[in-house]
């Protein structure tokens, strides 16, 4: 697995063409350019690290993780799935200070889950970015990632999902169910945090629900993926993984929760 770690003065700082891919071996570029130049597209659809140039002592300097909002030499993550120290580029690394690289703006392809590495970097460091961490874990909480396009007591899915879950000993929660007057996307990471599996109701590839499932993959969280109709190309790094398939309608939504509750119950 690859990610893209992208280095610059600030987020409005233009990267240089001769900065791509900067400190890269040749072999893991070759699939990302182009005959002119870079395919962004491509490089769009992997995990992306952003930080500022930072000083080896700056410990209040913060890196993002997540996927760019666009495709672009100069990319913006809005919505990170996770924050942590720009300190862990040093720590485990991926920037060499004796080079400059952690105050030289660059763009480079870097191998490995970044998830799991970050997280387990935090699980193991007193430095920490957030509290979406520290939720205790619940056994029987199921987390249920999906557009909130219907209010959750009247949604036929999430209706399917309870029952099935419940059949199973579990129970389901979606985080706008959580009333408290917290940030939507800190509850959906505590949330996350606190279950024991996800399930993600990736139906027209929504990008909050892709960036909260690969938030719950890099987490180690057992992640079901479903999706209403016919199954869409996925991105590439989660193209390998099953997506359970289902119908919106009476006799679709029973075979759901029959699904769900089976799955459940052979992961316990």
């Amino acid at each position: 697995m690859l990610f893209n770690l992208i280095v610059r003065a600030n987020e409005t700082q233009p990267m240089l063409t001769s900065r791509m891919f900067e400190g890269t071996p040749e072999q893991l570029t070759s699939a990302y350019r182009t005959g002119t130049g870079f395919d962004f597209n491509a490089l769009a659809q992997l995990p992306t690290v952003m930080t500022r140039e930072f000083e080896s002592d700056d410990m209040g300097a913060v890196a993002t993780l997540g996927y760019m909002d666009t495709p672009s030499i100069n990319p913006v993550i809005s919505k990170p799935i996770l924050r942590f120290p720009s300190q862990a580029l040093l720590n485990l690394g991926l920037l060499d200070e004796n080079c400059w690289q952690n105050k030289r703006t660059h763009w480079r392809l870097c191998e490995g889950d970044p998830f799991r590495l970050f997280l387990n970097f935090l699980d193991n460091s007193p430095l920490t970015v957030g509290s979406e961490r520290s939720s205790a874990h619940d056994p029987n909480l199921i987390a249920v990632m999906m557009p909130f396009t219907d209010d959750p007591s009247i949604d036929p899915v999430y209706s399917a999902l309870i029952e099935g879950s419940k059949r199973a000993g579990k129970i389901c929660k979606r985080a706008d169910e959580i009333l408290t007057p917290t940030d939507i996307t800190e509850d959906i990471f505590k949330l996350i945090a606190s279950s024991s599996s996800v399930i993600a109701d990736i139906t027209g590839l929504n990008s909050n629900v892709m960036f909260e499932a690969g938030y719950a993959i890099g987490m180690g969280k057992q992640t079901v993926f479903i999706h209403q109709g016919d199954v869409p190309k996925l991105p590439f790094d989660v193209s390998h993984r099953r997506v359970f398939r289902y119908n919106r309608n009476k006799d679709g939504l029973t075979i759901l929760s029959d699904m769900i509750f089976k799955i459940l119950m052979n992961a316990q």
